[in-house]
């Protein structure tokens, strides 16, 4: 039974990641140009490297400082949620 216990917790943190997310985005979608950010994935959606450094949109270091702090939040999250997995495979179904 604990391990179905556990189910609650987990969609907390996926939920709290999600908005999160969408918190990032509203910020980011500020920040970076989205035709570079295409020019980067290729057909199958992975990212390419590049050799040189994009221009940003802005250098506001007020909306870049708070792009960091949303990308803390979400690593957070995602660190948290992954030990909460971790700790589901240990438990016993019944």
């Amino acid at each position: 039974m604990a391990y179905y216990n556990q189910f609650s917790p987990v969609r907390l943190l996926e939920a709290n990641y999600n908005l999160e997310f969408d918190t990032y985005k509203r910020v980011a979608a500020k920040i970076f140009d989205p035709s570079i950010l295409r020019r980067q994935e290729n057909d199958l959606g992975d990212i390419l490297t590049s050799n040189d450094n994009p221009a940003l949109r802005t250098y506001d270091a007020d909306l870049l400082k708070e792009l960091g702090f949303h990308v803390l939040q979400m690593n957070g999250s995602r660190r948290s949620k992954l030990g909460m997995l971790e700790n589901l495979k240990k438990l016993p179904l019944i």
